[in-house]
C-alpha cells in the first residue's frame, strides 16, 4: 500500500471533503497505510522496533506546528500544516519502517511511473491536446500554451511546479536503473527517463534545467572518477566544459522579461520582510498577506505580480519566512544530517544518487520555492527517509536513543 501511496504523490490535486475536513487521495493513501502499519505491529507477537527517524526531522516538523500560532489566518495555516509537513512526515516515517536500502528500485520505479504519467500528459499539452487535459476556465495557464513555444505544465498550476516536481525524480529512477542486470530491462527504464527529461525542457523552467546539469554533472564526475584513466579524464573535461556554457546560455538567455522584473521585486520585497521579521518570521502561511503589506505603495506590483506571488521564488527564504529563524536553522541542520548519513557509504552507487537528487532540489530552490507544495514535500520526505536507510548500519558512531513501551522498542536518532 506504501508504494501505491508513494505512485499517489501527483494526486493531491483531487480534493475530498468530509463536512468541514478537507484532504486528498494522495493523504488519504497515507493514512492507510498508516492504519494498516498500526494494524500489523498489534497483530505480530514478537517484540516490534520502531523507528522514530531524526530528532532533528521531528523538531523541524515541531517548528512548522508552532508557526501555525503565529499566523493571522489559523484555518489557512493548520491546512499548510497538515499538507506540506505532518502528512509527508508520515509518509518519511512509514518509509523507514517498513522499507530498507534492497527497496529503494521499488520505490524509485513507483515514483518514476507516477512522473511518467504525468510527463505524457504534458507532452500531449504540447502537441495540442488540451482541451481535456487543461482548464479551459484557467486564463494563466492558457497563455502558457497559446505562445509561440508553448510552455507545458500537465496537472499542475504551473511550468515551474512541473519542473520541481520532475527534477528530483530523473535523479530517484536512476536507482532503478542501477540495480537492472539485464542490458534490455537498462534500456527499458532509460526510455521513460529520457522522457521526463524532455518534459523537464518542455516547461522552460531555467531553474529546472540548471538545477538538473549541475547535478548530472556531479553524478557523472562521481562514477568517471571510481576508475581513474586519461579516457575518463578527457570525459569529465567535456562533462565539465558543456555543463559550464549551457548553465551560462540558461543564466544569461531573459525568456520572459515580465517575470523577471517581477521576480526581481518578489526578492527584494522578501529580503525586507526577513528584516522586518528575523527571528518569528510572518507566520505558517502569512507570506502573501505580509507581502501585499510590504508593497502596499507599490500599485504596479500590486496589480500584475502579487496575485501569483504565493512564495519568494526561493526556498530558503520561504523557510524563513514561514518558520522564522529556528525553522532555518533546524532545515540546515536536517540538511547536514540527510549528507552525513549518505557520506558513511559514499562510494554506494544509490547514495551518490540521492546525493544527486537532494543537491537538485538545493539549487533550484535558489529560483525556486521547492519544498511549499504537496508533492514537493512529499519527495523531500521521500528523499529524507531514503539518506536515513542509507546510513553505514555497522558504524562505531552512537546513532540512537532506544527506549521502550511495553512489548515495543523505539529508536530515535540524533
Amino acid at each position: 500500500m506504501l508504494l501505491a501511496s508513494i505512485f499517489l504523490i501527483p494526486t493531491y490535486f483531487v480534493k475530498i471533503q468530509f463536512h468541514d475536513f478537507k484532504t486528498n487521495i494522495f493523504e488519504i493513501s497515507v493514512f492507510i497505510s498508516l492504519i494498516l502499519t498500526i494494524l500489523s505491529l498489534f497483530s505480530t507477537k514478537p517484540r516490534n522496533t520502531i523507528k522514530l527517524g531524526s530528532i532533528w526531522a521531528f523538531l523541524f516538523i515541531f517548528s512548522a506546528a508552532v508557526a501555525i500560532f503565529l499566523s493571522n489566518d489559523l484555518t489557512k495555516a493548520v491546512g499548510i500544516f497538515k499538507g506540506w509537513f505532518f502528512v509527508p512526515y508520515i509518509l518519511y516515517l512509514l518509509i523507514i519502517n517498513i522499507f530498507s536500502k534492497k527497496d529503494f528500485p521499488k520505490i524509485a520505479g513507483a515514483i518514476l511511473l507516477s512522473a511518467l504519467l504525468v510527463s505524457v500528459w504534458a507532452i500531449m499539452q504540447k502537441f495540442g491536446v488540451r482541451h481535456f487535459f487543461s482548464n479551459q476556465n484557467d486564463s494563466e495557464l492558457q497563455s502558457f500554451l497559446n505562445r509561440q513555444n508553448p510552455r507545458v505544465f500537465s496537472i499542475f498550476e504551473s511550468p515551474n511546479y512541473l519542473a520541481m516536481f520532475l527534477a528530483p525524480i530523473i535523479f530517484i529512477s536512476l536507482m532503478l536503473f542501477r540495480s537492472l542486470k539485464k542490458i534490455n530491462l537498462k534500456i527499458l527504464v532509460l526510455i521513460p527517463v529520457a522522457v521526463l527529461i524532455i518534459t523537464l525542457y518542455l516547461t522552460d523552467s531555467r531553474s529546472g534545467m540548471i538545477a538538473l546539469l549541475v547535478s548530472a554533472a556531479f553524478l557523472s564526475i562521481k562514477f568517471l572518477l571510481k576508475k581513474q584513466n586519461l579516457i575518463r579524464y578527457i570525459l569529465l573535461i567535456f562533462i565539465i566544459l558543456i555543463t559550464g556554457n549551457a548553465i551560462y546560455y540558461f543564466m544569461k538567455i531573459d525568456i520572459h522579461p515580465s517575470s523577471e522584473t517581477g521576480r526581481q521585486k518578489i526578492y527584494s520585497y522578501s529580503t525586507q520582510m526577513v528584516k522586518a521579521h528575523p527571528i518569528l518570521g510572518v507566520g505558517l502561511g502569512g507570506y502573501v498577506e505580509s507581502l501585499a503589506n510590504t508593497a502596499r505603495n507599490d500599485k504596479e506590483f500590486l496589480v500584475y505580480f502579487l496575485p501569483d506571488a504565493l512564495h519568494p521564488h526561493n526556498l530558503y527564504l520561504a523557510i524563513w519566512l514561514n518558520l522564522g529563524l529556528a525553522g532555518m536553522i533546524l532545515f540546515i541542520i536536517l540538511l547536514a544530517k540527510f549528507f552525513i548519513n549518505i557520506s558513511e557509504e559514499f562510494d554506494s552507487d544509490f547514495n551518490v544518487i540521492i546525493f544527486s537528487a537532494i543537491l537538485t532540489i538545493l539549487i533550484q530552490g535558489i529560483l525556486d520555492t521547492t519544498y511549499f507544495k504537496n508533492d514537493l514535500s512529499a519527495i523531500f520526505w521521500l528523499l529524507g527517509a531514503m539518506s536515513y536507510l542509507a546510513k553505514k548500519p555497522d558504524s562505531k558512531i552512537i546513532h540512537n536513543l532506544a527506549f521502550s513501551i511495553s512489548r515495543t522498542k523505539f529508536i530515535l536518532d540524533w
